[in-house]
């Protein structure tokens, strides 16, 4: 196997990054899933609805999202500032509160809020960057449930199941709805939560690259960076889209970055990765890319740079260290 580049490295730290992130929400997630599919299951058998299950769950979620995407945004803050400086390397602390302001990041929004010397006013004014979409995700996520849910009902009512039978047909409409933990498939028990990982992962995903881009507008960082580079994961799961931008070079504020700033789709795995001024790489490279490449890349609605959209408003106050901000001048 040949060895890894400089940039592979640090889109694969950047993918680590993300996936410890993503964890303790999922783990949560198929939790409060397992306890709705059994509650509305023990509804159904008892001739009541449904769905008071499925929105208890729903409302659960908001919590959670809302706290990976804080938590989220401070990391890439944090990583963001890492890559300029050896003196933020110190990983973050994982958590494992369950129910609680941020769900199960509270332990690790405190950490990374110590790390940053965030007040707890800026700590909420990023919060508040993610409670309405935290709200529409979960909102989203209660109606396509409820919209299965219905659906299986429907039937039962109009085959006249027996109870069995009824079961079963509400256990599939949480199947295919993918919030089902277990199913068994060949033998085997595996969980079945596709939606939740997906919203979960992307949610995730686009805090983080939020926390980075903000993060480097800082103007310690802003003094030494030249641009980015897009990075693709460059396995048989990168959309060829995604891996048409791979390897794209470009100045820090070249318009091409206010739409092709990852995710640039739903589970997208891409990152991009900071040039300074003085390496090798601070040199402009399109790859070919042009405007149909980029429509390809960002089709449903991803053309956009979500640190423009959630911006914390932090780079004005320089929330970088003053300790960190002289090692960068040093550099």
């Amino acid at each position: 196997m040949p060895a890894l580049s400089a940039a592979q490295r640090m889109a694969a730290a950047h993918e680590r990054q993300r996936q410890a992130l993503e964890a303790p929400g999922i783990r949560l997630m198929t939790v409060l899933a397992r306890r709705m599919v059994v509650d509305a299951i023990k509804a159904l058998r008892s001739g009541q609805s449904v769905y008071p299950a499925v929105q208890r769950f729903a409302r659960l979620m908001e919590p959670i999202f809302r706290g990976a995407m804080t938590a989220a945004h401070l990391q890439g803050r944090i990583d963001a500032v890492t890559t300029a400086s050896a003196a933020l390397a110190r990983r973050a602390r994982k958590a494992i509160a369950l129910y609680s302001e941020f769900g199960p990041y509270e332990k690790a929004v405190e950490a990374l809020k110590a790390r940053q010397q965030l007040t707890s006013t800026q700590l909420s004014e990023i919060e508040k960057l993610y409670g309405d979409t935290a709200l529409r995700v979960t909102r989203n996520l209660g109606r396509s449930i409820e919209k299965k849910c219905q659906t299986a009902a429907a039937e039962i009512v109009a085959k006249g199941m027996h109870v069995n039978e009824a079961t079963a047909r509400m256990r599939q409409a949480f199947k295919s709805a993918g919030v089902l933990p277990q199913v068994v498939v060949q033998g085997q028990t595996r969980p079945a939560i596709f939606l939740l990982e997906t919203l979960a992962r992307t949610q995730v995903q686009i805090a983080y690259g939020a926390g980075r881009w903000n993060a480097n507008q800082d103007p310690a960082i802003q003094e030494i960076l030249w641009g980015y580079e897009y990075s693709a994961v460059m396995d048989e799961r990168t959309r060829p889209a995604h891996a048409a931008l791979d390897g794209l070079r470009a100045p820090k504020d070249d318009a091409i970055w206010g739409k092709i700033f990852p995710p640039s789709g739903w589970n997208c795995r891409c990152s991009t990765l900071n040039i300074y001024h003085g390496d090798a790489e601070a040199q402009t490279d399109m790859k070919g890319v042009d405007d149909k490449k980029i429509a390809d890349a960002t089709a449903g609605g991803w053309d956009y740079n979500p640190g423009e959209v959630f911006n914390d408003g932090l780079a004005e106050k320089a929330i970088v260290p003053e300790i960190i901000r002289k090692m960068l001048r040093e550099k």
